[in-house]
């Protein structure tokens, strides 16, 4: 299966090998180096092909010894810390680090060009994790900052932003004018000598002819960008650039190659921890080895894309590898595994407008559930292929619905002539009362068809009416949806305009608050039911988002729900808050430097449903009292809980364990 792999332009930094040597001088020096040295020998062993890891210990030792002397131009810095969290997969604290930067943009030899820069990879980090209106609000600022500068930095920036911009098209299908703004950013790249942003948009303009299948043209646009990251000796890029032709030859199907190249994709990746894309290689490497019948390492590559499928920033991607998992797992005879993992797909490609992802999952659910036997599933499966597009069945499906359409048409025909048979001996016994057996039979078939006429009348009235409010509500979490981003993004302004730590930490509150909220439209937009929510899927978002608002590694979040627990929106808004606002408050004042767990139970008792948070961290203080506790947050969760009309009990118990029981209904 083909994935959209894009190349994101960050102006970013260069990897190469060989270079341990240069490694172990650069540490020497240290010892005898003034401070203002020290950043600069910091951040070129920065460069080096170290872990991510370790880069970042000597950023933080870089940035640690510049505000100690007051040394102004930090941003190369900042920079360099948000390049290494965006390889890492942090995507959050990628934002949050070059955020920073605002507030020492200035003090650059280019301000405007590096505040164009701020811009445009805040547009990418919102790219990368889907949040496309925040991304366009970003590369238009990149604009409206620099299309009257022609300084070398503002043209730079201004064909970057282009290049990012075009892999919006790229995802929505618009290659023409995908294509058209790449070669474009490449022409203006090439004017000012900027090889890296060239080879990025040459690689770019290889996918989108690699997704309208014209593998040789991307395999000459792939080979040119591939002659350009060598001579910059750009190590990243080769590892993706690899990882795109082994796509193709997939496509192609010449396996053989196609290993070969997610083979140095993987091995360049793992040398720079560039996990995100680390995963698409493990996923290519499953896909070659199915192919080539070796079901025990495929089944070891897609257990490590699995494993990493978290800091895959791409949902394209992430599609791609749940849908080879269940691949696998139908080869295992794993039916309801494969079934699960499909259905995760299909969330994802729905929340996104996938297309041609969702019509690959609902075919791949068809065929595991005609493998089930469960046809009477498949009607409507049907129907949402038909709602895609009445084209993108394929030869397969129609033979399916045939299969059923016949199967139907032969169980009508059997028992039409059974009857016959019935009604024939039937009337060589009643000869006499045949008159009067007609007469019976037309007034009880009129009689029938009037009620039928009528019954099937309300019900294809009621039926659209209800089709009809469906769409209704579904389109209003929609709109409610982008509001919500959209706000969103006003407070990603706002945090942008003040450098200061306590207004970022609370208005990053306030957005943790706004996703539980919008995380309620989404799954409902997503989903054929538009009046109850999942609850396990909502939750898991939730705590995801909480988690990586913190970045405590050492803090887990453990939770005991049900797959198949659903509760109306109604009652999800609070509710959502609640957990928020407690994981939020755990994260701040429950651990010290040795970290702990937090639980989320929830479970449903006739019409009640029982959720039980807990921490294992500090606990309260010996004199808290719940009766004249007045903390924001506490206040919040006592009012959510009478909203739900439930019962909130808090105590210290090894920690902090808050229970709520409320109605479901």
């Amino acid at each position: 299966m083909k994935q959209l792999l894009l190349l994101f332009t960050l102006l970013f930094f260069s990897f190469s090998f060989g270079q341990q040597r240069k490694l172990d001088s650069l540490r020497k020096i240290l010892v005898n180096q003034t401070d203002r040295d020290k950043i600069e020998t910091y951040i070129n062993i920065s460069n080096l092909p170290i872990s991510r890891d370790s880069a970042i210990i000597y950023l933080r030792n870089a940035l640690k010894i510049s505000k100690e002397i007051h040394f102004d131009s930090i941003y190369p810095i900042q920079f360099a810390l948000a390049a290494s969290y965006y390889v890492k997969g942090d995507l959050i604290v990628a934002k949050k680090e070059i955020r920073q930067g605002f507030g020492s943009y200035k003090f650059t030899k280019d301000p405007d060009g590096t505040l164009g820069h701020i811009n445009m990879l805040l547009g990418v980090f919102n790219e990368a994790i889907n949040e496309i209106d925040s991304a366009k609000y970003y590369y238009n600022n990149v604009f409206s900052k620099l299309n009257d500068k022609k300084t070398d930095k503002a043209i730079e920036v201004i064909s970057i932003t282009y290049t990012n911009y075009a892999n919006l098209y790229l995802k929505s299908g618009e290659y023409d004018k995908a294509i058209s703004i790449y070669l474009d950013s490449e022409k203006m790249s090439q004017k000012i000598g900027d090889k890296k942003n060239q080879l990025i948009s040459l690689n770019n303009v290889a996918s989108c002819f690699k997704e309208i299948e014209k593998y040789d043209k991307a395999l000459e646009y792939y080979n040119t960008a591939m002659l350009l990251a060598k001579e910059i000796n750009n190590i990243q890029n080769i590892g993706n650039i690899q990882l795109g032709m082994g796509e193709v030859y997939m496509e192609k199907k010449e396996y053989d190659k196609a290993l070969n190249h997610f083979i140095e994709a993987e091995k360049i990746l793992e040398s720079i921890d560039f996990k995100s894309n680390l995963s698409i290689a493990y996923q290519g490497l499953a896909e070659v080895y199915l192919v080539k019948n070796n079901l025990l390492k495929a089944t070891i590559y897609s257990s490590k894309a699995m494993n990493t499928i978290n800091s895959v920033s791409d949902d394209f991607s992430k599609v791609s590898i749940l849908l080879t998992n269940a691949q696998i797992h139908e080869l295992n005879n794993e039916n309801n595994l494969a079934l699960k993992r499909i259905d995760e797909a299909l969330y994802i490609s729905k929340k996104n407008s996938y297309l041609n992802l969702e019509k690959e999952c609902l075919i791949k659910k068809i065929h595991i559930l005609k493998l089930q036997h469960r046809t009477n599933l498949l009607p409507l499966l049907y129907e949402d292929l038909l709602v895609i597009k009445d084209s993108l069945l394929n030869n397969e499906t129609m033979e399916t619905i045939t299969d059923i359409e016949t199967k139907y048409q032969t169980e009508k025909k059997e028992k039409e002539n059974l009857q016959l048979k019935a009604e024939k001996a039937e009337q060589a016994e009643l000869i006499a009362l045949e008159s009067k057996r007609k007469w019976q039979m037309a007034g009880g078939m009129a009689m029938a068809f009037v009620g039928l006429g009528v019954f099937g009348f309300y019900y294809q009235r009621n039926k659209k009416q209800k089709e009809a409010i469906e769409t209704l509500q579904r389109e209003l979490h929609h709109r409610v949806k982008n509001n919500l981003a959209i706000i969103d993004t006003f407070i990603e302004v706002v945090k942008d305009e003040f450098d200061n730590e306590a207004i970022d930490i609370k208005l990053t509150e306030l957005q943790n608050r706004i996703d539980s909220i919008n995380e309620v439209h989404k799954q409902l937009y997503a989903s054929n039911d538009v009046t109850n929510l999942n609850l396990k899927k909502y939750i898991d978002t939730l705590a995801n988002n909480v988690q990586q608002s913190f970045h405590v590694k050492s803090v887990s979040v453990e939770q005991h729900i049900a797959d198949n627990i659903q509760i109306s929106p109604e009652k999800s808004f609070p509710m959502g808050l609640i957990i928020n606002e407690f994981l939020t408050n755990s994260y701040k004042y429950a651990f010290n430097e040795n970290g702990g767990k937090i639980s989320i139970k929830l479970e449903e008792t006739g019409n009640k449903v029982n959720l039980s948070l807990s921490d294992n961290g500090i606990g309260l203080a010996s004199n808290f009292s719940i009766e004249n506790a007045n903390t924001f947050g506490i206040r919040i969760m006592k009012l959510l809980t009478e909203q739900l009309k439930g019962n909130f009990n808090l105590t210290n118990d090894n920690g902090v364990k808050l229970l709520i029981e409320f109605p479901k209904s």
